[in-house]
């Protein structure tokens, strides 16, 4: 039966605290580690075809991949220690699935918005969206190509599986893993200096649940210091709607959440609730340099429909407006849900 998808929020992202290799080598088949050395070692290099067929790489004995997108070799080859998860995934099948290239952050690492495998068409008995949650919920990287220009493919490397957004049906992928990402914590969801000495010890000594919930209890104290910047940059207005009602008024992220570094002023909007929904849903965006509202078409006949071409209101220091390159790269994946529901 396939996986559906049901969640209080509209969009389900990872709480590992900080997602590393290391960890997830001791989760999966011990296959899986050959194949996360090859795609360390082939992190940025063309391939003529998918590693898999008569493309598998002789030092690694087994398929990398498999003609469709999503690959999680069989437990028929592999055993699996306790749940299966996915070992790679590719863009290839673009008339079907509307992948893009990986979105390039300030940071040097990149994004991806991934579809899901869409089990409309024809019938499958294989789960690949569940063990794909798998690696979202448990921090297991996979593997990503990328189709290139020509007929090859270019090995992006090895990325965490960070969110699942059920309106867009669309996994968002975070990369390349590899050490020195992983030193400078462009994956952690939480900073170790946000900790206090007694929560440090809880991570040296606590259980994965307590970690957790420790993250969870230091996100919502930054999540309401940051609120409280918003609220001081847009006079206590939504951008959008020019609600000042204090209730309703809630700070979005621009780039998703990534610990404290994404708590600043140019990376947030002050948006109403159900536009903060909105917005986080890929069912609204904001245009980059011109700052006015873009809606998904199905909005189109709706009560938000007076939001199209609207122009946000934006902070009187320039120093607070929100960064047009972060703005370009969420409406670089606003794009995407418009191709993937089109």
């Amino acid at each position: 039966m396939d996986t559906v998808f049901e969640y209080d929020s509209l969009q389900y992202s990872s709480l590992v605290p900080f997602p590393r290799l290391k960890r997830a080598k001791e989760l999966v088949p011990s296959e899986f580690l050959r194949a996360y050395d090859w795609f360390l070692a082939n992190e940025g290099s063309r391939i003529d075809r998918l590693p898999y067929g008569q493309g598998t790489p002789d030092e690694i004995g087994f398929p990398l991949a498999r003609q469709a997108g999503i690959h999680s070799p069989s437990v028929k080859t592999m055993s699996y220690p306790g749940k299966r998860y996915v070992l790679s995934v590719h863009s290839s099948n673009l008339d079907r699935y509307p992948d893009k290239s990986p979105i390039a952050l300030e940071n040097g690492t990149w994004i991806i918005e991934y579809s899901a495998q869409d089990n409309s068409v024809g019938i499958t008995k294989q789960d690949y969206n569940g063990w794909l949650m798998n690696c979202l919920n448990d921090g297991i990287p996979v593997g990503v190509m990328t189709k290139s220009e020509d007929k090859g493919y270019t090995v992006q490397g090895l990325a965490f599986v960070e969110s699942y957004n059920p309106i867009s049906h669309s996994f968002l992928l975070h990369g390349p893993v590899n050490p020195q990402t992983e030193c400078n914590g462009y994956f952690d969801f939480t900073e170790r200096s946000s900790l206090t000495r007694s929560e440090i010890e809880t991570f040296a000594a606590g259980s994965e649940s307590e970690q957790q919930r420790t993250v969870l209890r230091v996100q919502r104290a930054k999540q309401d210091a940051f609120r409280k910047m918003l609220i001081s940059a847009y006079g206590s207005r939504c951008s959008v709607t020019g609600t000042s009602v204090p209730e309703v008024l809630q700070a979005a992220h621009i780039e998703p959440y990534r610990g404290i570094r994404t708590q600043t002023v140019d990376n947030g909007i002050l948006l109403r609730a159900d536009i903060h929904l909105l917005y986080d849903s890929r069912l609204l965006s904001i245009k980059p340099h011109s700052h006015t509202v873009e809606l998904h078409h199905r909005l189109a006949t709706s009560d938000y429909a007076p939001l199209q071409d609207r122009r946000i209101l934006l902070p009187e220091g320039a120093s607070q407006q929100p960064s047009d390159l972060r703005l370009s790269n969420q409406y670089k994946l606003f794009q995407v849900a418009l191709l993937n529901a089109s």
